[in-house]
């Protein structure tokens, strides 16, 4: 829904869930798997400090799987907050 691109509402709910996921699910490590045209998508995973560790085919596609552990959570929080 192009009205609501461009007004952090991915950021900000990227930031929320990835913060209730590693404070109440004891999880170490939250996944995501972008298609490499959603240049939007990979933008906000870069800024929340996601690696990107792969490419990969995904019904023929290629996609790119980025990862964020809890202790590289836990050490840019505070940029987030």
């Amino acid at each position: 829904m192009p009205k609501y691109w461009g007004n952090g509402y991915a950021n900000e709910s990227s930031i929320a869930a990835l913060d209730w996921g590693f404070k109440h699910l004891n999880t170490d490590l939250i996944c995501a798997a972008v298609a490499p045209g959603n240049v939007a998508s990979q933008t906000v995973l870069q800024k929340l400090h996601f690696e990107e560790k792969e490419q990969f085919d995904f019904e023929n596609l290629p996609h790119h799987w980025f990862e964020m552990t809890t202790g590289r959570w836990f050490k840019k929080e505070s940029e987030f907050s």
